[in-house]
Parts: structure tokens; sequence; C-alpha cells
């Protein structure tokens, strides 16, 4: 009776366990969502202002780096943690859920998960599509074409602010960049464990 009493208060509070990981992954996904529709405003605002009068609001178009690096920041860690969060429910709560008489092989939506990750690896496609192609598409990549297109103004005479505060500018976008580049990387090996 005890080993059954045992094992009961061990599943309840492994299912406890879940739970509180299901609401912290269910939060952090909320926050990824937030994040996307800040920089969708955030960029929205900058680029009605820019194209009211571009001689007077084009330096604003060199912190759109910084604006849609910070959320991808914030996008890429959530989503690293979320894959973290993922594994340590198929590695440590449904195995142990698992390894009961009452619940052989019955629990498993991680390691299901998990399978097809392999199965992706095995034919060489890259899983989750939106944690590699989002965070490049959406965050990286604009970034690069606003410094760009900052530096090509700069060129044609069209930006005027002095050069020590341009290049400081463009560094801290370049560094912001980097930053989620790496960020980027970690959150997309995190889906390959």
């Amino acid at each position: 009776m005890s080993n059954e009493n045992s094992t009961y208060y061990e599943i309840q509070w492994l299912i406890t366990e879940y739970q509180e990981i299901r609401k912290e992954i269910e939060r952090r996904s909320k926050e990824q969502f937030i994040c996307i529709t800040g920089s969708i405003v955030s960029l929205g605002s900058i680029l009605v202002f820019i194209s009211k009068n571009p001689s007077t609001y084009y330096p604003l178009l060199i912190i759109i780096p910084w604006i849609l690096t910070i959320f991808g920041l914030y996008w890429t860690d959530h989503s690293h943690h979320i894959f973290l969060l993922g594994s340590y429910i198929r590695e440590r709560i449904e195995s142990q859920i698992n390894q009961t008489a009452i619940f052989k092989d019955k629990i498993g939506w991680q390691h299901h998960i998990q399978n097809i990750r392999l199965k992706l690896n095995d034919k060489k496609k890259k899983p989750a599509l939106l944690v590699w192609l989002l965070p490049f598409v959406y965050f990286i990549l604009p970034s690069i074409t606003c410094i760009i297109t900052y530096i090509f103004m700069r060129f044609g005479k069209i930006a005027k602010l002095p050069i020590s505060i341009e290049i400081l500018l463009i560094l801290i976008g370049i560094i912001f960049i980097i930053s989620l580049i790496i960020s980027w990387s970690r959150a997309t090996k995190a889906i390959l464990k």
C-alpha cells in the first residue's frame, strides 16, 4: 500500500511540475507574440515618420536595427527556453511517469515531437521552420538592410549626421545584429537536441 501511495504522490508531483512548466511555455509564447507585435508597431511608426519627410527623419532609419535586434533577442531567448523546457518535460517528467506500471508508455507528446525531429535530422531537413526563418527574415535581414541603406544615403549625401555619431550608431547596430545572430544560433541548436 505504501508503494502505491508513494507512486501516486510521485505522479501527482510530476503532473503538478508538468503543469507549471506548460504555464511557463505558454507565458514565453505569449511574450514572443508581444515581441513580434511590438516590433511591427515600432517599425511601422518609424517608417511612417521617415516616409512623411525623409530629409528630416532619415536618422530614424539607423535605429531600426536596434529595435529589431532587441525584439529579436527577446524572441530567440524565449524560443531557446521553450525548447529547453520541452526537453525537460520529455527527459524528466514523461520518462519518470512512463516508468510506472500504470502509465507504461502512455504519456509522450515531447517524445513524439523528438522522434519527428530525429526523423527530420536523418533526412537532413531542418525542423521548426518558424525558429529557423523568422529571426533571419524578420529581425536580422531588415536590420542589415537598414544599415546598408543608411550607408548608401550617406554616400549619396542625403545623410548629414556628424561622422562620429554615424559610426557609433552603425557600430552599435552591428553589435546588436551579431548578438542576435549568436542568440539565433543558440536557439536553433536547442531544437536539434
